[in-house]
């Protein structure tokens, strides 16, 4: 029963951490009526999850679905435009894998978990990891807001849905390239934490989050370099 209890908290707070990391790396305002939402998201996931992992076995499609999940609330609940939203999920979500692996291999290092834990779905060694990794990323998160760091090249929502988004044109297909590499990721974590491949999974989630890392980066410097632009234009014609 403790057990069930154990998982069924830290699941919460995970997901509540996930949630809170993902908006402020991407500097984006948790509004106060979207706190009842949030919190009915986090408890149905966490019974998902419940489900998925310990009941059924299938731990395999928790990770998939929950981004589809996370993609569609950001959608239809924050008003985030589906490609961003997608690609600010995929980057957030490699950026949570990269951490716990970290986590796993300096416990690892010193003696306090072994590789069977991805095997793993309750028990003291998975919740180790897990609740090292929660606080992790509240710290993260905490650390993101007041400093002010992130990034603001995604508009505020709710975004606007009735003009048309040419996906030919950049950044729009970056966002495409960089969200299919993320979901590629993603569902690759899914075989080699089946296969116990926690280097393989370190190595791509690190891969996709620089990606994602560098293209935001370089959108927030172009989108800064629009406004001075922009502002110096303003200036010549006054």
């Amino acid at each position: 029963m403790l057990t069930k209890v154990g998982f069924l908290v830290l699941s919460v707070l995970e997901g509540l951490g996930i949630i809170l990391f993902t908006l402020k790396l991407y500097m984006l305002p948790l509004k106060r009526w979207h706190f009842k939402q949030v919190a009915i998201l986090v408890i149905c996931m966490t019974f998902f999850s419940y489900l998925m992992r310990v009941v059924f076995n299938l731990s395999v499609i928790d990770l998939p679905l929950q981004y589809v999940i996370y993609v569609l609330f950001s959608r239809y609940v924050f008003g985030i435009r589906m490609h961003l939203a997608s690609f600010m999920w995929g980057a957030s979500l490699s950026a949570y894998a990269m951490l716990q692996m970290l986590i796993y291999y300096c416990y690892d290092i010193l003696g306090l978990l072994q590789v069977d834990v991805f095997k793993q779905s309750t028990g003291v060694q998975i919740s180790l990891l897990q609740a090292s990794s929660i606080v992790m990323l509240y710290t993260i998160s905490f650390f993101l807001k007041f400093t002010g760091r992130g990034f603001s090249f995604i508009a505020d929502p709710p975004h606007d849905f009735f003009s048309p988004t040419n996906f030919s044109e950049s950044p729009n297909m970056q966002y495409v390239i960089v969200t299919l590499i993320s979901t590629v990721t993603i569902v690759s974590a899914v075989f080699l934490l089946a296969n116990v491949n926690p280097l393989g999974l370190l190595i791509v989630s690190l891969f996709t989050f620089t990606i994602s890392y560098l293209f935001s980066k370089r959108k927030d410097a172009k989108d800064a370099m629009d406004a001075i632009e922009a502002y110096r234009e303003r200036n010549k014609k006054d």
